[in-house]
C-alpha cells in the first residue's frame, strides 16, 4: 500500500464510528475496572487497624478520579450518540477533554494500586490507554491537525494494522 493511500485511510478509520465506539468501550472498561480496583482496595483495607499509606490516595481517586471518569463516560456516550446521527462537534469536545484529564492525572498517586490484584490493575490500566490512544487520534483527525506523514508514526498513532485499513476503502484501490 502506498504511503498516500495510507494515511487517506488511517484518516478515515480514526474519524470512523467504529473507532470512535472502541475509544468509548474501552473508556467504559476502564470505568469498571477503576471501581473494582477502588472497591478491592477498601475491602482489603477498611478495617481502621488496618490503616494503609496509599488510602489518602484512594480517596483522591474514589472522591475525584472516578467521578471525573464517570462523567467523561456519560459525554462519550452522548457525543457518540451524535456522532451516529452525522454531527461529530460533541465528540471533537469529548476528545479534547480526554486530552485534559490525562494530562490532569499526572499529579495523581498511582501507587495504591500496587495493592490490587495484576488482572484488575491491568483490566484498568489497558483499556484507559486504549481510549487515551483512540481519543489522541480522534482529536488530531476531527481537528484535521495531522502534518503531513505525521499519521504513519506508529509511535504516535499506535500500531498500524494496513489488512484491517482495506475496510475503509471507498472504491479506490490500493
Amino acid at each position: 500500500m502506498d504511503v498516500k493511500m495510507k494515511e487517506i485511510l488511517l484518516k478515515r478509520k480514526f474519524s470512523s464510528i467504529e473507532y470512535m465506539q472502541e475509544m468509548v468501550e474501552a473508556h467504559g472498561l476502564a470505568v469498571e475496572g477503576l471501581k473494582e480496583a477502588l472497591s478491592q482496595f477498601l475491602d482489603r483495607y477498611s478495617d481502621k487497624n488496618k490503616q494503609h499509606p496509599e488510602s489518602s490516595s484512594v480517596d483522591t481517586w474514589g472522591l475525584k478520579v472516578l467521578p471525573n471518569f464517570k462523567r467523561m463516560q456519560n459525554s462519550m456516550e452522548r457525543a457518540l450518540k451524535e456522532a451516529q446521527q452525522g454531527d461529530n462537534w460533541r465528540m471533537s469536545s469529548v476528545v479534547g477533554s480526554l486530552r485534559g484529564l490525562s494530562k490532569d492525572m499526572d499529579g495523581v498517586d498511582w501507587d495504591w494500586l500496587d495493592y490490587i490484584d495484576k488482572e484488575i490493575v491491568e483490566k484498568f490500566s489497558r483499556n484507559l490507554g486504549k481510549a487515551e490512544q483512540h481519543g489522541e487520534n480522534l482529536y488530531w483527525t476531527l481537528d484535521d491537525g495531522w502534518n503531513p506523514g505525521e499519521v504513519l508514526d506508529e509511535e504516535i498513532t499506535g500500531p498500524i494494522d494496513e489488512q484491517d485499513l482495506l475496510k475503509y476503502l471507498k472504491g479506490e484501490t490500493v
